[in-house]
């Protein structure tokens, strides 16, 4: 006599179809976080382009006016002449 599987076999094949909905169910989300992480990247490279400018301008000043990093008094100083 044989037996019938089908209804096991179905019933494995429903779980496994319910396995793969429920993974790629939770892709959704994806392409918005990778959206939202690209404006973020392109922001910080924004930012770290003013951030550069920034001390490269006041490396070339400190290096104009002869003020050295260590010297505080004489930054203090050079920055009151200013105002």
């Amino acid at each position: 006599m044989a037996q019938d599987h089908s209804g096991v076999l179905l019933e494995d094949i429903n779980d496994t179809l319910s396995q793969i909905l429920e993974a790629t169910s939770a892709l959704k989300d994806v392409p918005s976080d990778i959206r939202q992480l690209k404006d973020d990247v392109h922001d910080l490279k924004s930012d770290m382009k003013i951030v550069k400018a920034a001390v490269t301008d006041t490396s070339r000043e400190q290096k104009h006016h002869g003020v050295k990093l260590g010297n505080h008094e004489g930054r203090i100083t050079h920055l009151e002449r200013s105002t």
